[in-house]
């Protein structure tokens, strides 16, 4: 399960870098196996584990830019947000 999460969050900074690259068929490449691997780590330990995505948005700002950093934590807490919120508690999912 870690090793699902830390691959998802270690092929960010690949994505991100892809993209400014224009290296369109990667992207879409990494972007699958991130979800694949995101998936694979609520599937085996449920979203129980859902706040622990958390500290590793926050380790994206260490490989971007602050502002890059930003976006794409704004837009995966989008994500995960409405992929977790029909399975928990709305006390769970706020905390």
């Amino acid at each position: 399960m870690i090793l699902s999460w830390t691959t998802f969050v270690g092929l960010i900074p690949f994505v991100v870098l892809r993209s400014f690259a224009h290296e369109w068929p990667q992207v879409i490449f990494d972007l699958l196996l991130g979800l694949l691997f995101a998936l694979n780590g609520f599937y085996l330990k449920g979203v129980s584990h859902f706040p622990w995505s958390y500290p590793g948005l926050v380790a994206i700002f260490f490989a971007v830019r602050p502002n890059l950093a930003a976006l794409f934590c704004a837009l995966c807490i989008l994500f995960l947000g409405t992929f977790v919120y029909p399975l928990m508690d709305t006390f769970s999912f706020t905390t």
